[in-house]
């Protein structure tokens, strides 16, 4: 019996070739009090790896026309491993560093790890499947059938969206003339003119490695509050924050030019504000200060609050350069010719951002688990490429940067972090 096959879609295919600058993987993890059921974790991933076709399909790379190849000959076994181990964290953490071949029938691998009475539930995802609001809505999913088995039932009460994976869908629920409108955006939004990199070193010797630091409630609440105040959202004070801080880790004038480029959910089109399907639904929102931050944090965040407006009163926002790529794969019928075009007009950001939003407890505990940490971040970057993450967890913010870095870089990105939590400080005290 021949396999079925699926069509890639647009990001599936990009989301391929950017795999010269990223590890093209998702990484997540929950840590809890309590201990987790293997048995019941694997039937559980398997309810809902049936439901998703891509987590048990191989890319197919043809450069003619790329597809997935569905595979049936998976087993209950192969959905989760369990181990116990000495060190909970670091063994967590060595297994999110893993990969996924696109080639392999699985797009995913998932572990638990017990250390005495706590443990751990750790996945990484071929991100080509779906992005990170989808990676969420599938993990929360494997929640709801855990703990719906262990209650006794059978799962048949969780609702799972199987619909289309087609980027077209974010057009067929838009008002017609904004539909219309974001149909012929054809700019080119992805080269900004600035080429502001994060100041990694010449070192070869690197490694792949998350490097995290954790932000207290009691700042973070001040940080909302503040800006809160003057109408500013959280994400508006964070980006303001990152850019002071990456002024000063790579030492350019106050008054230069500078763009941080913010990863964009487009389900904020959509009907319901969801796609209908598991898939990727994300685009690049550059931010750019043409006349740089400013003197004071008040500068820069209103700079900040300038631009994002004018995204949140933009009834196309981040669709701009979607026609562009689609209508390369429509022109050059032939895939690999389509990718090198893209390859020419495209440019992938040097320095990006990714609010992943909040971790609720009651979406991700299992039966008998509380969750006491978590962590959660896209592709591991490759210098002198650089996503700083940050996600938010019972009112603690943890900042992230998932980087194939060296020692000394590792050096480099912590005292980023202290000068992203020093300029949070600094204006909470104006």
């Amino acid at each position: 019996m021949r396999n079925k096959r699926l069509k890639a879609q647009l990001w599936d295919k990009t989301q391929f070739f950017l795999s010269n600058f990223y590890d093209r993987m998702m990484h997540y993890a929950i840590f809890y009090e309590g201990s987790l059921d293997i048995d019941i974790i694997r039937k559980s991933v398997k309810a809902v790896v049936d439901k998703v076709p891509t987590l048990h399909s191989q890319y197919v790379a043809s450069p003619i026309k790329p597809y997935w190849k569905v595979r049936e000959d998976y087993t209950l076994e192969e959905m989760a491993e369990i181990e116990e181990v000495e060190d909970l964290e670091k063994s967590t953490y060595d297994f999110l560093m893993g990969e996924v071949s696109h080639k392999d029938k699985l797009q995913f691998k998932c572990k638990v790890f017990t250390c005495k009475d706590k443990c751990s539930f750790a996945t990484i995802v071929n991100h080509q499947c779906f992005d990170g609001s989808d990676y969420k809505y599938v993990m929360f999913k494997i929640v709801e059938y855990y703990n719906a088995f262990v209650k006794g039932g059978n799962g048949d009460n969780v609702v799972f969206k199987q619909g289309t994976r087609d980027f077209s869908q974010i057009y067929e629920n838009m008002e017609p003339n904004a539909a219309k409108k974001a149909k012929g955006l054809y700019n080119n939004i992805s080269r900004t003119g600035i080429k502001t990199r994060f100041r990694f070193t010449d070192d070869k010797d690197c490694t792949k490695r998350l490097i995290m630091k954790m932000i207290p409630k009691e700042l973070f609440d001040k940080v909302k509050a503040k800006g809160k105040a003057v109408g500013a959202s959280i994400n508006d004070v964070m980006l303001t924050a990152y850019f002071r801080a990456l002024v000063k880790e790579i030492g350019c004038k106050k008054d230069e030019p500078i763009n941080i480029t913010s990863m964009m959910d487009l389900r904020r089109h959509m009907l319901n504000g969801d796609t209908v399907g598991v898939t990727n639904m994300t685009a690049f929102m550059p931010c750019k200060l043409s006349e740089g931050i400013g003197g004071s944090f008040e500068d820069t965040l209103s700079r900040v609050k300038e631009q994002t407006l004018k995204q949140k009163n933009d009834d196309v926002a981040g669709l701009y350069s979607l026609p562009l790529l689609a209508l390369a794969y429509k022109v050059f019928q032939i895939d690999c010719i389509a990718t090198f075009a893209i390859k020419i007009g495209y440019e992938n950001p040097f320095i990006q951002m990714s609010n992943l939003g909040i971790m609720k407890p009651e979406q991700v505990n299992f039966e008998g688990c509380s969750m006491y940490d978590c962590v959660m971040t896209g592709a591991v970057k490759y210098k002198p490429y650089f996503q700083f993450t940050c996600l938010t967890r019972e009112g603690n913010m943890k900042f992230c940067v998932a980087e194939k870095c060296s020692d000394r870089d590792e050096k480099l990105i912590r005292g980023f972090f202290d000068d992203m939590e020093a300029e949070l400080e600094g204006y909470i005290k104006i």
